[in-house]
């Protein structure tokens, strides 16, 4: 999710020019997908289970990940302390969270 900023005249600021799509490139060569076999539940689709919640409830597991990177990249600048996540976690966010010399210098700035 990208966070929508506006400059003081109102002009709607977007980096989507850096956005790519991902495309059928990004799909390996193998990519193999099989339904469980033998499965005991009748009901549905090739016994298929119900996925609505779970990619939503997963998506957590993303912003968790990137929070271990940045506590990471943190840790390898000395800069071990807590730090907040504020979400959504844009590309900026993410690369200021990191607390590396980028970060550092743009203090001095």
């Amino acid at each position: 999710m990208e966070e929508l900023k506006w400059d003081k005249d109102g002009k709607f600021l977007i980096e989507s020019e850096n956005y790519e799509v991902p495309g059928t490139r990004e799909v390996p060569n193998d990519f193999r997908v099989t339904l469980l076999p033998n499965s005991k539940n009748s009901c549905n689709v090739a016994s298929s289970k119900p996925c609505g919640e779970s990619p939503h409830s997963m998506s957590i597991s993303v912003v968790l990940a990137l929070k271990n990177a940045i506590a990471a990249s943190r840790k390898e600048h000395g800069l071990e302390e807590w730090f907040q996540i504020i979400l959504p976690l844009t590309r900026e966010r993410v690369r200021m969270a990191c607390g590396d010399v980028i970060k550092l210098n743009q203090s001095e700035l």
